[in-house]
């Protein structure tokens, strides 16, 4: 079965290797992966297009969420979302079939962005079943090159910040390591300020005063 699975994360160096070991490490191959940072800069998105198992994938989605750097993760088999992906397709032609290529991109509402004697570069956007049609009825005019984004997917009915904010909290109050990460960023931050907590606070208490996330 095809899975579309959205991962939340936060931006830095090394999430995306160990967001992939996941899946190589249970022998799952990657059809596609997208990832690009989100409306707050501190958070990137990644959309993957595996397939596999119900029970395989759901161990994965459980393990995704465990990571240090995940913040949310959405199985979208599911659930009602919409889809896109970004294709450029070079496709060779001549003068006897250059008006068909063109008649047929004006059909899928493709856009031409490259124009050379012997070849026409189109770009097309839309649901996967869009593109897939379209990359076949090039097939036999003879495709040059291939360059595909990679699906991206998003929900279709609306996800409030402040649920992901408390899913986000849940979660950092569940994994100890993320805790103890956290008040050591916070103590480096901010020498000697830990010493003046007062003795009935709470760590999740601390832990929230330095959380990025508070300004949420």
């Amino acid at each position: 079965m095809r899975h579309t699975i959205s991962v939340l994360v936060e931006n830095k160096f090394g999430v995306l290797t160990r967001v992939a070991g996941l899946f190589s490490g249970r022998g799952f191959n990657i059809d596609s992966l997208n990832v690009a940072p989100t409306q707050d800069p501190t958070m990137s998105r990644m959309t993957i297009v595996t397939r596999g198992d119900d029970a395989t994938v759901d161990q994965i989605v459980k393990q995704l969420e465990k990571l240090i750097d995940s913040i949310a993760v959405t199985d979208f088999r599911d659930g009602e979302y919409v889809d896109r992906e970004l294709v450029l397709v070079k496709v060779a032609v001549d003068s006897t079939t250059r008006p068909e290529v063109m008649q047929i991109t004006d059909i899928f509402r493709a856009k031409i962005i490259d124009v050379q004697p012997a070849s026409l570069t189109i770009e097309i956007t839309g649901s996967e079943t869009k593109v897939e049609k379209f990359i076949e009825l090039m097939r036999p005019f003879g495709i040059k090159e291939l360059t595909r984004t990679g699906k991206v997917a998003s929900r279709a009915t609306d996800f409030r910040p402040q649920a992901l904010c408390l899913t986000r909290q849940k979660r950092v109050r569940q994994h100890p390591r993320l805790s103890v990460r956290a008040k050591q960023r916070h103590n480096n931050t901010k020498p000697g300020a830990a010493a003046h907590h007062n003795a009935h606070d709470t760590t999740w208490q601390r832990l929230i005063s330095a959380a990025p996330w508070k300004k949420w």
